[in-house]
């Protein structure tokens, strides 16, 4: 929309989409934690419109209170300008945009178990695409019910990066349980030796 451009930062992206009931929807997207939220118009009974405010993910997830900082005052600054595009709107007070139902089904993963007890001791969540960090964070949020549910040491990985021979391409290796980790480089190799001192830890 005119004027985005001049409000968004430099790290946030906008895309407008069309709702299944018809309504416009602002998603924005922040380039190292992923979706951050969507604001969308919706008509009143009364011929008026209003403006509906959404942060995604839970207020558990790890980066919730990150995506909420970033996404505020964009938030505030957008609807600032659809006010001034459309005329004086309602505003509803922020709430929780829910991921799809099944989401965290539609994206591959695997347990990886132990030699000696048969017990799981990670969790590997696999990106289709090398991917940037934003993807990464998006897959996170996706699956971040079933990451707390297993509660084990949980990476996110992209596909590899490079094109040639598979095991000297590294890919993207994002740890997001039970702690968080900065961003690795990673070849197949270098993620197997941490997935073996694991398993040597494990029992």
């Amino acid at each position: 929309m005119s004027g985005f451009s001049d409000i968004l930062p430099a790290d946030v992206s906008c895309e407008r989409r069309t709702l299944p009931d018809g309504s416009p929807a602002w998603y924005l997207c922040h380039e190292d934690l992923g979706e951050l939220g969507r604001i969308t118009v919706q008509g009143t009974a009364d011929g008026h419109s209003r403006i509906l405010t959404e942060i995604t993910g839970n207020d558990d997830d790890p980066l919730a209170e990150k995506r909420r900082e970033v996404f505020t005052p964009v938030a505030l600054a957008l609807n600032k300008e659809l006010e001034r595009l459309m005329g004086k709107v309602d505003e509803a007070s922020p709430s929780h945009q829910a991921s799809p139902p099944g989401a965290s089904h539609m994206v591959p993963s695997k347990l990886t178990q132990c030699g000696r007890c048969n017990g799981y001791y990670a969790h590997l969540v696999f990106a289709e695409n090398p991917a940037t960090r934003g993807e990464l964070e998006n897959i996170a949020r996706l699956m971040f019910d079933k990451i707390k549910q297993l509660n084990l040491p949980t990476w996110i990985i992209g596909a590899p990066m490079e094109a040639g021979v598979p095991e000297s391409a590294k890919s993207m290796v994002l740890k997001v349980w039970p702690e968080r980790q900065e961003m690795q480089f990673l070849t197949p190799d270098e993620f197997n030796a941490i997935l073996g001192s694991l398993e040597s830890e494990h029992c």
